[in-house]
């Protein structure tokens, strides 16, 4: 599959509605504090989270993420080969 801006487009919105409605469910059990998604696209379920209130959100993916489409702070994206170890430098 290419994740290019055409599939990022098609899917975007159904992927943010499901966040809205799965992610304050997950709030509402757990004490969310933060949340680091692997594959997250261009971060609509952290984009959810940040709207329940979770400030401290990290997004992973690949390089070829096209950071203008990014529904977080550029600053919480990291591009990565995940073929590769993955170093946060935090738990």
């Amino acid at each position: 599959m290419i994740y290019d801006r055409k599939f990022y487009e098609g899917q975007s919105q159904t992927s943010l509605q499901s966040a809205r409605a799965i992610v304050p469910v997950v709030a509402d059990w757990l004490d969310v504090r933060s949340v680091c998604d692997v594959g997250c696209g261009i971060g609509t379920w952290l984009h959810a989270f940040e709207e329940c209130g979770v400030a401290d959100v990290v997004g992973v993916d690949g390089n070829y993420v096209d950071r203008s489409k990014l529904q977080i702070e550029p600053s919480k994206f990291v591009a990565a080969d995940l073929t590769q170890p993955l170093e946060m430098g935090r738990t």
